[in-house]
């Protein structure tokens, strides 16, 4: 059972509870530090792809759910130009992948290198660094389609 499924709306009491279950101290505090500065979003799963795609490569449940569910977390509350946090948690998604998901160092490099190449805050989409900050004009609110 996945600790948040697929297309759940997280709002900040949501991602509250889930930083206190993965230990995100630094997150809860500064969504409590700041609660009117983050919207609500869509958890979405790995962005970009398809979940069932790691049933080929590794634990696609906990791919979801403890991997790809505390990077999005790093991401939505992710302290917006801060390049050394995004990058820490672009590493820590790397190494849970490996270590948690069980995926292939190869895949997990490619994860890494998708997300360090189309993070960037600047580009304003669902999944990209800061995508809660309401200080931040996105592109869109939606996942892509595709992704669940």
């Amino acid at each position: 059972m996945s600790i948040l499924p697929i297309g759940t709306l997280v709002t900040n009491s949501t991602a509250l509870a889930l930083c206190d279950t993965f230990g995100l101290d630094y997150i809860s505090q500064r969504i409590r530090d700041h609660p009117h500065v983050y919207r609500p979003w869509i958890f979405d799963g790995v962005s970009g792809i398809p979940d069932w795609i790691f049933n080929f490569f590794g634990d696609r449940e906990a791919v979801t759910s403890r991997c790809a569910l505390v990077h999005d977390l790093a991401y939505a509350y992710g302290e917006l130009g801060d390049s050394e946090e995004r990058k820490n948690a672009d590493r820590i998604f790397y190494h849970n992948l490996i270590k948690i998901g069980k995926v292939n160092p190869l895949i997990a490099k490619l994860c890494y290198l998708a997300v360090r190449v189309g993070g960037h805050q600047e580009y304003g989409f669902s999944f990209t660094w800061g995508f809660a900050d309401t200080r931040i004009k996105r592109i869109s609110d939606r996942p892509l389609p595709w992704t669940y």
